[in-house]
């Protein structure tokens, strides 16, 4: 456990957003919409808003069947 460090989240790179939404098509989602999850924008405060990236979610976070979304986060 002592090895265990926290990634930091960081807005995700052209290609990585590539090979995110890749999985999700080939794993039949591809009629799915995307949304920006939005837990933690309550924090979102003026001197962020000029920063705002997107990020991808943390495992088992990514996507909800029952509703056809596909979430992003939003990085700031």
């Amino acid at each position: 456990m002592s090895d265990y460090v926290p990634r930091i989240p960081e807005a995700a790179s052209c290609e990585e957003m590539r090979d995110y939404f890749e999985w999700h098509v080939q794993h039949g989602y591809a009629k799915d919409k995307v949304f920006i999850d939005r837990r933690g924008l309550e924090f979102l405060r003026e001197k962020h808003r000029d920063n705002l990236g997107l990020g991808i979610p943390p495992d088992g976070e990514t996507s909800d069947p029952k509703t056809g979304r596909i979430y992003v986060r939003a990085i700031y």
